[in-house]
């Protein structure tokens, strides 16, 4: 391994994680002045090969630093591979310009962020710094771990404002790519598949996310074969330019903003583009069938999507709620087996949900292998909360599985943002019955 070892002349320094607390990182991230340098640790490792150094606190063992520069190589190296951008250089910082990864045991997972405050006339494009976690874990973990660090000092190099949840999907989604981690991703996806109906921007750029699927799904409808340069272009072209005299990044536009104008060039809308993932979603691990967001099938039942209700055809009529509302960008799923139910049969859905959201439904009929025979869509208009749908042509299907997904306000005058303020979930009610 190509790396050489240099001491610093900071005897005594105590590495950072220690002395500002986790959760400040987190609390501080956005703002302008953002959050300091650790201070330099006495071991510092850096490449021969790639723009990559290593501060790691006393405490890490020197196997960990092995793995970890490792990683380092390979990620910033896979990244030119796949014409990805590396973080921009940092000067002086950190010793050199090459980018900056601080091991410690206090961390709390990984993530990267951003130098210093904007800059006068310019965009929000910044170097960037990593703290990474040496905490316990499966021998992939560090790797998986620096992957997310370097790919988020990546994407603040593109968009020094972009948003915690976008940070974390990105990093998650390069860490699957360049470090897979079976144990870390297997529990990421359990833990969004249960929850659906959880926003897109629930996470922290601290946590690997199984929301990861999302720019996977967005490679699989919208890539050219390089993986996550979707993603990437989408945080590049949403930069912006952030006043030096504001105590926040300006994140206007964000992912969300050019992924609705992407939409309206392709003659679709942000709500067709949440429906078809929440669709997907349920195509995910043991439910795969090859078709929707591809080589998902390696979660498992970890990858299964939680319904809210399974019911049969012969127990209709029914009229369901779920147990939890959907939050914007998530989505809900009902179960309806078509055991009993004629070709000839119809399925009819009646929905009502809160006023001053939007919601867009699915009905998807399933063939007895898994597979989809086709969706018709309903709802996603403003003004209105209540969608119906009938579902005629039972032929060859085995299940049919109803999708709601909450698409924000109602307010035509402001797109809804997911990033504007705290998620408002919406419930519902659906009825369902044969004729």
């Amino acid at each position: 391994m190509s790396l050489c070892f240099g001491v610093l002349v900071t005897a005594g320094a105590t590495f950072a994680g220690a002395a500002t607390p986790p959760a400040a990182f987190d609390q501080l991230a956005r703002r302008r002045d953002n959050v300091a340098r650790p201070p330099h640790s006495s071991r510092r490792f850096c490449s021969l090969r790639v723009r990559g150094c290593l501060h790691a606190h006393a405490s890490v063992p020197d196997s960990v630093i092995t793995r970890a520069a490792a990683a380092l190589e390979t990620t910033l190296d896979t990244l030119s591979l796949f014409d990805l951008p590396p973080p921009l250089p940092d000067g002086s910082r950190g010793g050199g310009p090459a980018f900056d990864v601080y091991l410690t045991p206090q961390a709390v997972g990984a993530a990267s962020y951003s130098d210093g405050p904007p800059l006068p006339h310019d965009l929000d494009r910044r170097s960037a710094f990593g703290v990474v976690s040496t905490a316990a874990g499966p021998a992939c973990a560090i790797a998986s771990r620096i992957s997310r660090a370097v790919a988020q000092g990546a994407a603040l190099g593109l968009d020094s404002g972009a948003h915690e949840a976008t940070l974390s999907m990105y990093g998650s989604y390069v860490a699957h790519l360049l470090h897979p981690c079976p144990l870390i991703e297997a529990a990421a996806i359990d833990t969004v598949q249960r929850r659906p109906w959880r926003s897109l921007l629930s996470t922290s750029r601290t946590q690997f996310s199984g929301t990861f699927l999302f720019p996977a799904f967005l490679d699989a409808d919208w890539g050219r074969g390089v993986p996550a340069t979707v993603a990437t272009g989408l945080i590049a072209a949403s930069v912006q330019h952030t006043n030096i005299h504001d105590m926040w990044w300006h994140n206007e536009p964000d992912v969300f903003d050019t992924l609705r104008t992407n939409m309206q060039l392709r003659h679709l809308t942000l709500a067709d583009l949440f429906t078809s993932y929440a669709v997907n979603r349920s195509f995910v691990g043991d439910r795969s069938d090859g078709l929707h967001i591809p080589d998902t099938e390696q979660f498992g039942h970890f990858g299964n999507i939680v319904f809210e209700w399974a019911i049969d055809f012969t127990s209709l009529p029914r009229q369901l709620a779920p147990l939890h509302p959907v939050e914007p960008t998530g989505a809900s799923y009902i179960w309806l087996d078509l055991a009993g139910a004629k070709p000839e049969s119809e399925v009819v859905l009646d929905i009502h949900w809160e006023d001053t959201f939007v919601m867009q439904w699915a009905a998807v009929r399933i063939d007895p292998q898994g597979r989809e025979l086709g969706r018709l869509l309903s709802g996603g208009v403003f003004g209105h909360n209540h969608a119906q749908l009938s579902v005629a042509n039972l032929t060859g299907a085995a299940a049919i599985v109803v999708v709601g997904t909450n698409l924000g306000n109602d307010d035509r005058s402001k797109p809804y943002d997911p990033e504007d303020g705290p998620p408002r979930p919406v419930g519902y009610t659906i009825t369902i019955h044969a004729r």
